[in-house]
């Protein structure tokens, strides 16, 4: 309710587009069409290991056939989810799938209850892997339009994964380290919720 009440402004008095963050499609596809950079959308994944390839418009049954080529090293996430809940790495390994950190021959570990999508995996700086190579780690900027109509920064905070895991949320146990905004220096501590 406080998102929705805060995205309204007097331009848009009754319109609230938060929508577009709560869905990781519409998402891409929205900021893709602005011209920003967004990482690339393969297919969804579906229950009953249906798959539809969204580049070529092809619909899959994965219990059926090969391997899409795209599943040789991506990421999944639910299509609607929030804090990295849920999302995995797959990969495909000679005739074995791994997927959740577990390798089978079939593609059981595919298996969803929910939509999920699935996207390119982003390879991070070796620098930045060193912190933590299994989870992309990534800088959050906070920022705001002032009253002015000039973007304010209100922090900035370095985000990494711990222990294997998949993703840098703070909320899966992952670290946060501020961010100076001025020298782009890691601050001395970082915390974990």
């Amino acid at each position: 309710e406080a998102r929705s009440r805060l995205n309204k402004n007097s331009d848009f008095p009754d319109e609230d587009y938060s929508v577009v963050f709560g869905d990781k499609l519409l998402f891409e596809r929205y900021f893709r069409g602005l011209g920003v950079p967004v990482v690339r959308s393969f297919g969804l994944l579906f229950p009953a290991l249906k798959y539809l390839n969204l580049e070529r418009n092809e619909q899959f049954d994965l219990r059926h056939g090969n391997p899409p080529e795209e599943f040789r090293d991506a990421f999944c996430k639910p299509l609607a989810g929030r804090y990295g809940n849920g999302a995995f790495r797959i990969w495909c390994k000679n005739s074995e799938i791994l997927a959740r950190g577990v390798a089978r021959s079939g593609f059981d570990a595919l298996e969803v209850a929910i939509p999920y999508l699935v996207q390119e995996r982003i390879l991070q700086h070796t620098e930045v892997s060193k912190f933590h190579e299994s989870s992309l780690n990534t800088i959050r900027l906070i920022s705001c339009i002032d009253g002015r109509g000039e973007v304010d920064f209100l922090g900035c905070f370095f985000r990494m994964g711990v222990a294997g895991g998949v993703v840098d949320n703070a909320s899966a146990g992952g670290v946060i380290c501020g961010v100076n905004v001025k020298t782009g220096v890691l601050e001395s501590l970082g915390y974990q919720l």
